[in-house]
């Protein structure tokens, strides 16, 4: 089994920065503020969460001497990415997702059947 770590996830506006330890993401956020601050970014304190996975203390990063916020969960993209890695409820909101589509398309179904040459109420489902 071979086990690799995707570090940085960078979209946009968003940035993800995944370590195997404390003080490489100290290192790693500090590296980040520098960049930021070279370019004349701004890192928002308040949104700029840490999440930890398997350990016994919550590590305290720091950034601009503000300890950041530890958080059980967060969004990213989309997806609901949880600290105990389950996927238990971004796979109900995904299944949630699926039933309500399917829903929309028996309806429009019944609806072309019974006359109607084109369903138009639920366009989002073509």
């Amino acid at each position: 089994m071979c086990r690799v770590l995707i570090r940085e996830k960078l979209f946009t506006d968003d940035v993800a920065l995944t370590t195997y330890t404390e003080e490489t993401l100290q290192w790693l956020i500090t590296r980040v503020t520098e960049a930021c601050n070279e370019f004349g970014l701004t890192i928002s304190l308040k949104r700029t969460k840490i999440m930890s996975q398997d350990v016994s203390e919550t590590p305290q990063i720091t950034t601009k001497h503000h300890v950041l916020e530890a958080v059980d969960n967060f969004t990213y993209l989309g997806p609901c990415i949880l600290s105990n890695l389950s996927l238990d409820s971004e796979l109900n909101v995904r299944i949630r997702k699926v039933a309500t589509t399917m829903t929309r398309l028996v309806d429009c179904k019944h609806k072309i059947e019974g006359g109607s040459s084109l369903c138009t109420e639920h366009p989002s489902v073509w």
